[in-house]
């Protein structure tokens, strides 16, 4: 296969039934006086050309194990502290 992309016109994405959907869901939730839509964690190009604000939802650290994974560990207990 050459060219995966050979039916899709990548200038009418706007206009792709995904995008016309959310954008209705969007406007339906504005008119009801919902003012932000949680796009889940995973941040995607398409989440971004619908945010104009992004918070961090998730944090995950894992220590190492052994004297560093300690060492680690308790530095990052004292700096919360």
């Amino acid at each position: 296969v050459d060219n995966l992309l050979m039916g899709y016109v990548q200038e009418c994405r706007k206009y792709s039934p995904g995008e016309i959907s959310f954008m209705l869901f969007a406007r339906s939730c504005h008119q009801r006086g919902i003012r932000g839509i949680d796009l889940g964690v995973e941040l995607l190009e398409w989440k971004q050309r619908w945010s104009n604000h992004i918070d961090q939802s998730i944090h995950l650290e894992w220590p190492l194990g052994g004297l560093g994974g300690k060492v680690w560990s308790l530095a990052r207990k004292l700096k919360k502290d």
